[in-house]
């Protein structure tokens, strides 16, 4: 087996800096240049029986030089799950996962063993690959912020997966319309549980072009393919840089390698927390050897950033760095630490997401909610009306003005409407999710 591994790893990753895999629809196999864009000939020759149908899901296994990927995805009338061993030059039929949705991600493992990919309808599955068996692991997937991103993933429908070094599986859901970037920290379950949490990477935003594929370079760098056939490279700062066009349409792609240092700007241990009606901002200063400058800039829409505070406005100490925003947008703030160090050199933390709802006099926070809702009345007394999502009464409580609290956690999760009327007769009413 040693043999026959270094033997189709010298074929296809031997190098794993500059050259990635892709899926095309047909089921073809390509290299890719990141560099250019160019793509090599098919390592895959023409396939027996059933023709492709939409092929995607593509994952590299490290282990056996294998090629894992759905042929024919589950939404065709006839599924084919299948490996492809470019040693041999041969196919395999597996066992199919229990879902009749289109699969359009997947990855393998680092250790090998295992593949994850998730359905349109958000739906997250494990196939193990010694034993040919598939295990449907959780149809709840949610953010650090208690939002639901399996209904991020069925209402964008598009995307792919990648797994880094330390087995941390990166969801990337999008449309033409949005895409985002999630990180499901590993040890990742093998087993059915009742739910998943996620860490928010990049923020729903908009995209230059539907997102169909997501790849690793053996440095960390992350590289993603859209439907124009175009190749992006996501920076630290979670930019986009264009690289070039793809030179053949590629519908998925997958990497060679699993590695350790991915995005390493989330170091910094950027935290972000609402403390009565404030924004409180830290996070870790860098390790390293040399003098740092700390930048700390928000954004409303998590593409055009605005200085808030540096220098003399932060508060340092042995271990930690931080700064209270006292005047929060209205609406989402997005916060990023960039790092400036001598020679110019930029990096930059991963971004935090706060959401504040505020109307007339009112504000309410934070969004979503897990223990106590703070509502900040301008006016002298008011009441507090919540109700479901049917439009129930829920529960009825008399504020005053100032700053008060409301104990939510009896609350089922799910989405919430608060009224507040004041006794002047003034009324706003804010949607609220309880995690």
């Amino acid at each position: 087996m040693l043999a026959a591994f270094l033997h189709s790893g010298a074929q296809t990753c031997n190098d794993p800096v500059n050259v990635i895999y892709g899926l095309t629809n047909a089921g073809t196999i390509h290299p890719i240049n990141v560099n250019t864009g160019v793509a090599g000939p098919a390592i895959n020759p023409a396939y027996p029986g059933n023709a492709p149908d939409q092929s995607n899901g593509l994952g590299y296994n490290l282990l056996n030089g294998k090629f894992y990927y759905f042929k024919r995805i589950p939404s065709s009338t006839i599924i084919e799950f299948v490996s492809f061993d470019p040693a041999t030059n041969t196919y395999a039929i597996l066992s199919n996962p229990a879902t009749t949705s289109s699969v359009y991600s997947g990855s393998i493992t680092a250790n090998g063993l295992g593949y994850y990919c998730w359905d349109t309808q958000g739906t997250l599955f494990y196939y193990n690959i010694p034993s040919d068996t598939w295990t449907t692991i959780t149809s709840t997937i949610v953010d650090q912020f208690g939002k639901d991103v399996d209904s991020i993933i069925r209402l964008n429908g598009s995307g792919d997966g990648a797994i880094d070094g330390y087995g941390n599986l990166w969801i990337l859901p999008s449309s033409n319309a949005m895409y985002g970037l999630f990180k499901l920290n590993g040890p990742l379950p093998t087993t059915a549980v009742a739910s998943v949490t996620v860490e928010q990477v990049v923020a729903m935003t908009a995209p230059p072009a539907k997102f169909i594929g997501i790849s690793f370079n053996s440095t960390g760098q992350i590289f993603m393919c859209t439907s124009t056939d175009k190749l992006y490279r996501l920076e630290d700062n979670m930019s986009l840089t264009l690289l070039s066009t793809l030179s053949l349409s590629m519908g998925d792609l997958t990497s060679c390698n699993f590695p350790l240092a991915v995005l390493a700007a989330a170091d910094y241990n950027f935290i972000a927390t609402i403390i009565n009606g404030n924004v409180k901002l830290s996070w870790k200063p860098s390790q390293q050897q040399g003098s740092f400058t700390y930048i700390l800039e928000r954004s409303a829409d998590n593409r055009n950033w605005n200085v808030i505070a540096d220098g003399n406005d932060l508060n340092f100490s042995v271990n930690k760095i931080s700064f209270v925003d006292a005047a929060p947008l209205n609406g989402r703030n997005f916060y990023r630490v960039r790092v400036v160090s001598t020679g110019n050199n930029t990096t930059y933390s991963m971004v935090r997401t706060i959401e504040f709802t505020r109307e007339n006099n009112f504000s309410v926070y934070p969004n979503p909610v897990s223990g106590d809702l703070f509502i900040r009345n301008g006016n002298e007394n008011a009441y507090v009306t919540i109700f479901n999502e049917s439009g129930i009464r829920i529960r009825t409580t008399r504020i005053t003005g100032g700053l008060n609290n409301i104990d939510v956690k009896t609350l089922s999760r799910g989405k919430y409407f608060v009224n507040i009327r004041s006794m002047d007769g003034n009324s706003s009413s804010f949607k609220i999710i309880k995690q």
